[in-house]
């Protein structure tokens, strides 16, 4: 249920097009404490208080990236991202992943629906 352009952009901005993919993990997902696969501990950067600070953090570690996508499908379904979910423009659905903790860039909408439109990936959208 969640508009493709926001799916293409996540993977874009969170593997760098696929570079800095940590394990298969197009999208940053973190391995908390509820995840009972592998997972790589890397340094990262956060955002604290306003500030970007340097981190240690466990991402998860998929097998393949269509496990990496799947998952990232399950966990956008769950009820924490609802909104994102029922946003029906990309717009919206890029403020609905920021103001629902998908990530602490307090940038981070502006940054997913910049490659959208840099990339006309809105399209998708349509199709």
């Amino acid at each position: 249920g969640v508009l493709p352009s926001i799916v293409v952009a996540q993977a874009i901005h969170e593997s760098g097009w696929g570079k800095n993919r940590i394990g298969n993990n197009l999208f940053g997902i973190k391995a908390g404490g509820n995840w009972k696969g592998a997972a790589r501990t890397v340094g990262t950067h956060e955002y604290v208080n306003g500030k970007r600070v340097n981190v240690n953090a466990a991402f998860r570690d998929y097998g393949s990236v269509a496990d990496s996508v799947s998952d990232h499908g399950r966990l956008l379904a769950g009820s924490r991202y609802k909104s994102v979910v029922q946003a029906r423009d990309y717009k919206a659905a890029a403020r609905a992943l920021a103001s629902s903790g998908y990530a602490t860039d307090p940038k981070y909408a502006q940054k997913i629906i910049r490659i959208i439109e840099t990339y006309g990936l809105d399209e998708l959208d349509r199709a």
